[in-house]
């Protein structure tokens, strides 16, 4: 079965936004619940092994996604080609999740750990085999990101639900356990149902390792080492400077994250499309896609960074309170790097994965870890918790170098003048709107409102006249 309809990708950029974004909010309504039923201890329980177990579903997921994400583009017009090309890479994910499986018991059985910790984590364990069932890839494959969006939004409902309904003290953490894996894993077995949709879904004899494994193992090597970096610098604050230093740090990477979580969202749904003009050898179609998703996300970025910094104290009292003001000056520091995140993204995690240059990813995912880890160790004790912030930038930096650096004579895409022009003068006007509003000691609420409105009011009209109509995003 052929599929020609090609879905637009402004609109798959703003459903997939908003799944992002319900993906962070949702959770909240519960989050003050949950944390004053079941209390810190029992709290901390589930969520210590939940951090454990996300290891496991790490390697049971292999690299499997964003290989299968690139590699199927080319067969997503067959129905035959890429009933074969899917159930290939769904075995392959089931022989990870077998291994997965078989180094957790070793883990639960052989490790000295608690009775309560080792049922959470049995519990908790069910996530390994969903989460391969759920083939998400194959949704992506097929730009489907409205269907996925419905889903997650009615799983989340049914899991804020059942929170509310079964879990009434602090004994019911197993509950709690076992409703969050529970939902998500619904999810996931709806996907499995409705990919028929798209794909003959089945296991194979031959799930062809020769052809797959090598750049499934360099992806899988490449998402441990994002994991790892991801966390080191939480673990060296911790280590010198104790549990403070973490808690506010971990507010300013927490608005960092959310807001980098939602401007990633808005570029991976080119990935798709990009590798399937590659396949398809449509070069002029992919340059110009890859023109558009650079100088779109341009115009998105820029105001989010410039906007942030200029609010930062603002959003963390908002978001955490007067006691962690000290990660206003982390969070500005952060807010830089938003820019170059947003360009290491486009090159290196949608740019380079569709041109197969799998090897270069690893070696600027190495370069910006061990660059990361290694100035933490040396700067932190010395200069304290903006220098994580610091290094966080500065690896954001070098793989936005490296990946600008390998895409230059493949992918050879330029900043449009139209572009450069309205962000600039559009990012002075968010900093001067700022900066006149701060004059009036306003409440910290309606302060900040009237930044973000009269801001992005600004900022959108600047684009348009800049563009003279409507911008060519995508």
């Amino acid at each position: 079965m052929e599929q020609t309809r090609k879905p637009s990708l402004v609109k798959n950029s703003i459903v997939n936004v908003i799944r992002y974004v319900l993906k962070i909010l949702l959770p909240m309504i519960t989050f003050p619940y949950v944390t004053r039923v079941l209390l810190p201890e029992n709290y901390g329980k589930v969520n210590f092994c939940f951090s454990i177990i996300g290891y496991f579903i790490l390697l049971a997921g292999l690299g499997i996604n964003e290989y299968a994400i690139r590699e199927g583009a080319a067969h997503r017009k067959n129905r035959k080609d890429m009933g074969k090309f899917s159930s290939q890479i769904f075995t392959i994910g089931l022989i990870s999740t077998l291994i997965s499986y078989l180094l957790l018991a070793g883990f639960l059985f052989l490790g000295a750990i608690e009775k309560d910790y080792k049922i959470i984590l049995a519990i908790q364990s069910l996530s390994l085999i969903l989460t391969t069932l759920g083939v998400e890839w194959i949704y992506t494959i097929y730009e489907d990101f409205t269907y996925i969006t419905i889903r997650s939004f009615i799983v989340q409902i049914i899991s804020i639900i059942c929170i509310f309904l079964f879990v009434k003290n602090e004994n019911d953490y197993y509950i709690y356990a076992a409703i969050t894996v529970g939902s998500t894993g619904l999810g996931y077995l709806i996907n499995f149902i409705h990919a028929r949709k798209y794909v003959d879904l089945r296991t194979t004899a031959k799930p062809d390792l020769k052809k797959h494994l090598k750049p499934i193992l360099i992806l899988f090597c490449n998402a441990a080492l994002i994991s790892v970096y991801i966390y080191s610098d939480k673990v060296i604050l911790g280590i010198f400077l104790g549990d403070e230093s973490v808690g506010i740090y971990e507010v300013s990477v927490k608005i960092y994250m959310m807001i980098k979580g939602a401007l990633n969202a808005m570029v991976l749904v080119t990935m798709p499309r990009l590798s399937a003009y590659l396949r398809e050898n449509k070069n002029e179609e992919y340059l110009s896609l890859a023109g558009k998703t650079l100088n779109s996300q341009i115009i998105v970025a820029c105001p989010a960074a410039f906007g942030l910094f200029m609010i930062s104290g603002n959003v963390v009292r908002i978001f955490a309170g007067d006691e962690y003001l000290k990660a206003t000056d982390s969070l500005r520091i952060l807010s830089i790097a938003l820019l170059f995140a947003v360009l290491a993204n486009i090159y290196v995690y949608v740019l380079m994965i569709t041109q197969r240059m799998d090897k270069q990813i690893l070696f600027a995912t190495i370069f910006s870890s061990l660059l990361n880890i290694v100035l933490n160790i040396i700067l932190i004790p010395l200069w304290g918790i903006n220098v994580a912030a610091y290094t966080t930038l500065l690896s954001e930096l070098s793989v936005a170098i490296i990946g600008v650096w390998c895409c230059r004579k493949k992918v050879p895409v330029r900043l449009s003048v139209k572009a450069v022009a309205g962000t600039v003068i559009g990012c002075a006007c968010i900093v001067a709107v700022c900066l006149a509003l701060s004059q009036f000691g306003l409440s910290l609420i309606l302060d900040t409102v009237l930044k973000v409105i009269i801001s992005a009011v600004l900022y959108v009209l600047v684009i348009c006249i800049a563009y003279k109509g409507k911008p060519a995003l995508f």
